[in-house]
């Protein structure tokens, strides 16, 4: 049987897990360009057509 301060860390560990990926989702989304052309490279990728 793990001791509660087992439990303690490891939902400590999740939630900060959980605050990176949305503080990243949130930035990543305040980076993207509002309106991309229908052309536009999926990711920001450029593409040549070459």
């Amino acid at each position: 049987m793990p001791e509660p301060e087992t439990y303690a860390l490891l939902l400590a560990g999740l939630g900060l897990l959980g605050f990176i990926a949305r503080r990243r989702k949130i930035l990543k989304q305040s980076l993207m360009p509002c309106h991309r052309g229908a052309d536009a490279a999926p990711f920001g990728l450029i593409v040549s057509n070459a």
